[in-house]
């Protein structure tokens, strides 16, 4: 299963309110902590469904509710990503 990132739906996925993500540069804040924190949660949701984490693949959603930063931010920082995630 394919837990993506992405806030809003098609129409509405890069509209200003979808893309803030707060100061990348502010702890816990910024595009990296805000895609782990949701990532985790729809993981969550999953495993309450049914779905195990071994059966669970985690997609940032390059170019889903993101701005080009945002976009460069989670590529460059992939590893930090993955370790938010609790190395999913």
């Amino acid at each position: 299963m394919v837990m993506m990132h992405m806030r809003g739906n098609p129409k509405t996925m890069q509209h200003s309110s979808n893309t803030n993500y707060g100061d990348d540069n502010r702890e816990g804040e910024g595009v990296i902590a805000g895609v782990a924190k949701e990532l985790m949660q729809r993981c969550l949701e999953a495993e309450k469904a049914g779905i195990p984490r071994w059966l669970q693949i985690v997609d940032p959603g390059i170019g889903f509710a993101k701005n080009l930063n945002g976009n460069l931010s989670l590529l460059k920082g992939a590893e930090k990503l993955r370790k938010c995630c609790g190395n999913l």
